[in-house]
């Protein structure tokens, strides 16, 4: 190819990768399901639920953790993993840590 790879092409090309990516992604969360993180609370969604992110999660590229009690943006808490939502996990948070 020229370097540049038609439109369709692309389509197709990211078709297919998360046709592998998604299975992977999925039990992985799963697998998060019952463990204990620490959770940087960054904001608060359009219902005031707050949510956060893990080590695990990059902004703008991976999932969130959202929180099923108040806790403070800018706050580190310990939470459990109580339910996988796609890419996203919902925690419940245990303790405050800073």
């Amino acid at each position: 190819m020229d370097g540049v790879v038609p439109g369709p092409v692309r389509q197709e090309w990211l078709a297919e990768c998360e046709d592998v990516q998604g299975p992977i992604t999925a039990a992985r969360r799963d697998a998060l399901v019952g463990a204990e993180l620490e959770v940087l609370v960054e904001g608060r969604d359009d219902s005031a639920a707050p949510w956060g992110r893990t080590h695990r999660e990059a902004p703008e590229i991976d999932g969130r953790v959202h929180l099923t009690d108040a806790a403070a943006p800018g706050g580190l808490v310990r939470a459990q993993a109580v339910e996988a939502l796609g890419v996203d996990l919902l925690a419940e948070p245990i303790e405050e840590l800073a």
